[in-house]
């Protein structure tokens, strides 16, 4: 489902796509695709529970019995998230035990880098629309800014422009603009 909706923002030379020609409906249009793709996933795992071998915390299921009983209330489902899926508590305690990892084995950052995302750079003029701002081409922004933190990483890690690097992190955040930003330790 996400490669379809990812299809349908593509800007094919000769055809009109009236969803990149939809301006702020377009932003609305990405929110809804979001949410479908996430409750697609969430829907999977929900049926697939065991797959995901989530009957090993019956302890959990235990507890949460228990405190209901002492409410008077009833439990409902329960559904484990795997850390596979994106901000799951499992994944987000793995990432930050990852970094945690980096920082204890090669000590503390020697530089901290924040990269954010320019909605008047070349690339994002040159691609959108006439007459369209960065914010009404989330996707755009989007792809440009991955584009110039792969290559930023791509000068730090492999051409090492600040000296060898043994370990890094980064994290990217978005703006109440929704223009993206990066905090990176290399």
């Amino acid at each position: 489902m996400l490669q379809h909706k990812v299809s349908l923002t593509a800007d094919r030379d000769c055809e009109f796509n009236p969803v990149i020609h939809g301006g702020k409906l377009f932003q609305q249009w990405a929110v809804d695709s979001y949410l479908q793709v996430e409750s697609n996933i969430i829907n999977f795992v929900k049926t697939h529970q065991h797959m995901l071998k989530a009957e090993q915390y019956h302890c959990l299921a235990d507890h949460l019995q228990n405190a209901a009983n002492a409410a008077n209330a009833q439990v409902g489902s329960t559904v484990t998230l795997p850390s596979s899926f994106q901000s799951s508590l499992k994944n987000m305690q793995e990432r930050y035990q990852d970094v945690m990892d980096i920082g204890g084995i090669y000590g503390p950052p020697d530089i901290i880098l924040t990269i954010t995302c320019n909605p008047k750079c070349q690339e994002i003029r040159e691609k959108s629309l006439p007459g369209q701002s960065s914010s009404e081409r989330p996707d755009l922004v989007a792809r440009v800014f991955n584009i110039k933190l792969h290559e930023l990483l791509n000068d730090i890690i492999k051409k090492h422009i600040f000296g060898r690097v043994t370990g890094y992190c980064y994290t990217i955040e978005f703006q109440k603009r929704g223009l993206p930003h990066a905090h990176l330790a290399p």
